[in-house]
């Protein structure tokens, strides 16, 4: 028998389980989501995905005998990412080392969330250089014509998706941000953005990479500095001594 590998069975049941079981169940539930990046000061970082369901969403999915918090989490433990549950929540994370492992990272992590019905994040991408940090993706509460095999239209899956579920990207910097383009909230090193159902957002933030302290042009000034009082005050010293020497032979000359 042949077996889908972790990433394949993620995308199958991931998040279509959840996003699925709020078009279904609708009624007066409702599901937070939050698709965190936060990039390291050494280039590295996390990617972060929390879930939260009311209780009224949780009585639904029992009384219909689902639990798409439990398929989240069984599909993204075989897939190797950390998994932390708490009553109504789930929290799924993945990091990398580097710039470019967290952006291999992160594509697969949002592939793996991703549904025929709606996928909530595309191309994300980390670049850094010494003085600058840039994250990029699209965001998107957005249905696809898949929805039609739930029953539903578009339009009506993104009115159920406008009642029930609330959905935000936030990216956090190792330094301040410097420009996030249409972003819902900025501050520090953090920028947020609120995707409203049926539509997409394109997540775009720069920002200062940590300089060291003192800054090497610095060290260098300092220690131009110093090297030059010490020679200074060795010149000073010898002249002195110089200078003393000559009085003391001129004194034994003149007895």
């Amino acid at each position: 028998m042949i077996t889908s590998p972790p990433i394949a069975r993620a995308r199958r049941i991931g998040l279509a389980a959840v996003v699925g079981c709020v078009l279904l169940l609708a009624g007066g539930c409702a599901l937070d989501a939050e698709l965190r990046i936060a990039v390291g000061a050494d280039g590295g970082g996390e990617l972060a995905l929390e879930l939260g369901t009311d209780e009224a969403l949780r009585d639904l999915a029992e009384g219909a005998g689902l639990d798409p918090l439990d398929e989240v989490a069984e599909a993204a433990e075989e897939a190797g990412w950390r998994v932390e549950r708490e009553a109504g929540g789930l929290t799924v994370r993945t990091e990398g080392d580097s710039a470019e492992e967290l952006t291999t990272e992160a594509a697969a992590f949002v592939d793996a969330l991703a549904a025929a019905e709606l996928v909530p994040l595309r191309a994300p991408a980390v670049a850094i250089t010494e003085e600058q940090v840039e994250v990029t993706a699209d965001a998107s509460l957005a249905p696809t014509e898949r929805v039609d095999e739930l029953g539903l239209s578009v339009d009506e899956a993104a009115v159920l998706l406008d009642a029930h579920v609330d959905y935000a990207v936030e990216v956090a910097l190792p330094g301040e941000v410097r420009e996030a383009p249409g972003a819902d909230e900025v501050a520090g090193g953090t920028a947020r953005w609120e995707v409203p159902a049926g539509e997409s957002v394109a997540v775009h933030v720069t920002g200062d990479m940590p300089q060291p302290w003192p800054p090497p042009e610095l060290v260098w000034a300092i220690g131009g500095s110093v090297g030059g009082l010490v020679l200074a005050g060795l010149v000073v010293w010898w002249w002195r001594r110089r200078r003393s020497g000559r009085r003391g032979s001129a004194r034994r000359v003149a007895s």
